[in-house]
């Protein structure tokens, strides 16, 4: 999957780039991501203004952080 044209995710690591399945960068300013990786584990990055990403918290996530309560789930695609 190329996401070169989503500047965001420069800030992921090439190899974790490689294990990524699906992507969605969404926000007023594409400042926000959520992907699938190929073992179906579902991460979250980005400004997480009014905890828009469910992490628990309203911190930014420079690094992806893992939703964790999605685990075991076969989750089909993101929109």
């Amino acid at each position: 999957m190329d996401l070169s044209k989503w500047p965001l995710f420069s800030l992921v690591s090439p190899q974790e780039l490689v294990k990524i399945r699906q992507a969605c960068n969404f926000g007023n300013s594409a400042n926000k991501a959520i992907y699938i990786t190929h073992d179906n584990e579902m991460f979250v990055f980005g400004v997480n203004c009014s905890s828009c990403l469910d992490t628990g918290d309203s911190l930014r996530n420079i690094v992806p952080k893992k939703l964790d309560f999605l685990q075991g789930k076969n989750v089909v695609s993101l929109s």
